[in-house]
């Protein structure tokens, strides 16, 4: 077993293969059903919109993960209270936040999607 997890950290396909996917740098060949391996490092192909929308993934996934963990964290106040008002409207305030949260990234990248389809003419 420490022989595999050696050899699968050093290895450099492996190591690159990790580092292509956590940067994100072949959103596009993923998506269309093709992975290059020959090309590592930065894809010349990327353009202005496919580094756009690769940082903005990256910030609407953190952001949803943030407002699910404060829905959770609202829920369980809400749920503990015990007739605690103060607590109560902690943990519904929270909820509602989240929620509101949720619904302004959902609406921006709404926007963002109408403006790169005026701009580029698909999406």
């Amino acid at each position: 077993m420490h022989l595999g997890l050696n050899y699968a950290i050093t290895s450099s396909m492996y190591l690159r293969a990790i580092v292509a996917t956590i940067l994100g740098m072949y959103t596009s060949a993923v998506h269309a059903g093709t992975f290059p391996t020959t090309n590592w490092g930065v894809d010349s192909s990327l353009t202005t919109k496919d580094i756009v929308d690769n940082v903005l993934d990256i910030g609407i996934s953190t952001i949803y993960y943030l407002c699910s963990a404060i829905f959770i964290i609202g829920a369980f106040l809400f749920t503990i209270s015990a007739g605690d008002e103060k607590r109560k409207s902690a943990g519904k305030d929270l909820m509602i936040g989240a929620v509101i949260g949720i619904a302004i990234v959902v609406g921006a990248r709404g926007i963002l999607n109408i403006v790169y389809f005026l701009v580029y003419g698909n999406i």
